[in-house]
């Protein structure tokens, strides 16, 4: 939990400390709701972190993004990543009586709690476009590689590596499951490649026994062939 004494960097980073909750609980929270609005939106742990410390902008959000973070948290991102201010979330206007403060810790608690069992009775678990977007973002970095230096590519891998292992956390049905292990591990295999060119081979074997680890869950021969290879 935040310091008292320390003052919010953004709106965003405000809405996080009144939440009380973790990063990882707004990430969790953020991919629940995207998939109850059928909403193709991904976040990393270390990207909301960035928004919320205001090291990021807004300008490459899409706009399913947008959304989720509208419902979220009850202003529009642009706003979230200006200063903070004490504004009021925007909240449904049609009750007639604001709930006491006790009675709303109880009515949040169990719509999140509703809202995770909601997620896990889903019988994909995780949103077919959510899937999709994945695999098209794993594909234009594989195509960027060629071409691009390996620093910022890094930094594009390690959000996307981020995002998988946070889906793959939530326990997708089988069928998804082999296909983010899949994906997981392809990005580490390109995580490794872009380590050991940036000169630091013992962070690269870690990449590789993660991807490893990844061929193993998604039985898939092709990743494994290429970590026997690379050891030979």
């Amino acid at each position: 939990m935040p310091d008292r004494d320390r003052v919010a960097r953004t709106l965003l980073e405000q809405r996080i400390w009144d939440r009380e909750a973790t990063y990882e609980e707004q990430v969790a929270e953020f991919m629940a709701l995207a998939r109850k609005l059928n909403e193709p939106a991904t976040l990393s742990v270390r990207h909301l972190q960035r928004l919320a410390a205001g090291q990021r902008s807004g300008e490459r959000a899409t706009p399913s993004t947008r959304r989720v973070m509208r419902q979220l948290y009850g202003n529009s991102l642009d706003d979230l990543l200006g200063p903070p201010a004490r504004v009021p979330a925007v909240v449904d206007p049609s009750p007639s009586i604001a709930p006491r403060p006790e009675a709303r810790l109880l009515t949040t608690a169990a719509a999140r709690e509703s809202l995770d069992f909601a997620a896990w009775a889903d019988s994909d678990h995780v949103a077919p476009t959510l899937v999709e977007h994945v695999r098209y973002e794993l594909g234009r970095i594989a195509i960027d590689y060629v071409c691009t230096p390996p620093l910022p590519l890094l930094r594009d891998l390690v959000e996307l590596r981020d995002t998988m292992f946070n889906l793959l956390r939530e326990r997708p049905n089988p069928r998804q499951s082999r296909d983010l292990f899949f994906m997981a591990g392809t990005t580490c295999v390109l995580i490794a490649h872009a380590t050991q060119n940036l000169g630091d081979p013992g962070s690269a074997m870690a990449q590789a026994r993660t991807a490893w680890a990844c061929a193993e869950q998604a039985d898939h021969h092709g990743l494994r062939a290429w970590f026997t290879g690379r050891k030979r």
